[in-house]
């Protein structure tokens, strides 16, 4: 058997492999939604302009 380095000490630990697993598989979800939304704005709109422009009224809200 080999000896697991210091830095994965924590993924022996069944529960923390569940959660790690799951943040990984939700954070690949994350950045699938993301570019199917630039898809979707894009083949909608036919503007690049509008696809980089699609998160701004979030940002302005929230400054508000």
């Amino acid at each position: 058997m080999f000896e697991v380095p210091e830095a994965l000490r924590s993924l022996r630990s069944r529960d923390f492999r569940a959660f790690f697993g799951a943040q990984t598989i939700s954070q690949i979800g994350t950045y699938m939604l993301s570019v199917a939304e630039a898809w979707l704005v894009l083949s909608l709109t036919n503007s690049p302009l509008l696809m980089g422009a699609r998160r701004r009224p979030v940002i302005a809200r929230a400054t508000n």
